[in-house]
């Protein structure tokens, strides 16, 4: 009987955020366009009216039009179909590499703060390292040391990205840490990694949710420029970061080429920073109507 009532109650407090997050127009308008933005590259065998790499220089720099909605690029490519799976990839290593980053960054983060004392300050001394760097420098240096192509680049933002979520997170535990319900935890003798998992995460887990839903959007933008550089994904797959950077070349004749690829991007990130934001104010408990 306890258990059913802990679903219940468990249920009931995320059914009280989504309620919360349902009511900012703001961020439920970003979470449609990114329904809308994954429903479309999921579906892009099917709704893509060409092959991605098919080329026809016979119709190259074709201005957009009915049976080229974006227009083609310099190959006579349909830049429609080459947006809808290059958000494939764009996605998958946005969401990937955010998911990596968030993992390891929270197990860094929280062994940082549950020990404290020299762990921290091992830790969190070779993180600020990493953090003496901007983040998109750092993803260009390890890239070039490590290879291109879509591995190389999840490899590269996931490093890049893991300070930051160690330090979300290394916060919040620290202000809990000596809180009455670890210290009986600790009273119990209950084990260092259930004391962790089961007591202290649950209680830190909005600003990790809060910070992994923007992590997305900076991953996807670091992604995109290590593509624009030439140290992300290479041809012939394509990706808005690196679709950018072929199409730089005729932003004055062609300036269509670059818009839909630079509008994609802006659109996404900006979708998942408003979700960021409704998320944050949906799981403030200080949050009012």
């Amino acid at each position: 009987m306890s258990k059913e009532k802990l679903q219940i109650k468990r249920r009931s407090m995320f059914g009280e955020v989504m309620v919360r997050f349902l009511r900012k127009p703001i961020a439920v308008f970003g979470a449609v366009i990114m329904i809308v933005v994954v429903a479309l590259c999921l579906l892009a065998p099917v709704i893509a009216p060409y092959d991605y790499d098919a080329q026809d220089i016979t119709r190259k720099f074709t201005e957009p039009s009915q049976e080229f909605i974006c227009g083609t690029d310099n190959l006579g490519r349909d830049i429609f179909s080459r947006l809808l799976y290059g958000g494939r990839i764009s996605l998958m290593v946005g969401f990937v590499s955010a998911s990596v980053a968030a993992i390891l960054g929270v197990i860094l983060g929280a062994i940082a703060a549950f020990y404290g004392k020299r762990t921290d300050n091992i830790i969190m001394r070779i993180l600020d390292v990493f953090m003496a760097l901007p983040q998109t420098l750092l993803a260009i240096a390890i890239s070039a040391m490590i290879g291109t192509g879509i591995k190389g680049a999840i490899i590269a933002v996931t490093v890049a990205t893991i300070p930051r979520y160690a330090q979300a997170v290394r916060g919040p535990i620290l202000s809990i840490r000596n809180q009455e319900f670890v210290e009986a935890a600790f009273a119990i003798d209950a084990k260092d990694s259930r004391i962790v998992l089961r007591h202290i995460l649950p209680n830190v887990l909005s600003p990790i949710i809060v910070q992994v839903t923007m992590g997305v959007g900076n991953a996807i933008t670091m992604a995109a420029s290590l593509s624009f550089l030439g140290l992300g994904v290479q041809p012939p797959y394509p990706e808005w970061g690196a679709m950018l950077s072929a199409a730089r070349v005729y932003i004055l004749d062609h300036a269509y080429m670059v818009t839909f690829p630079g509008v994609a991007i802006a659109l996404v990130v900006l979708a998942l920073n408003l979700m960021g934001d409704g998320l944050r104010d949906a799981m403030d408990p200080r949050w009012k109507d």
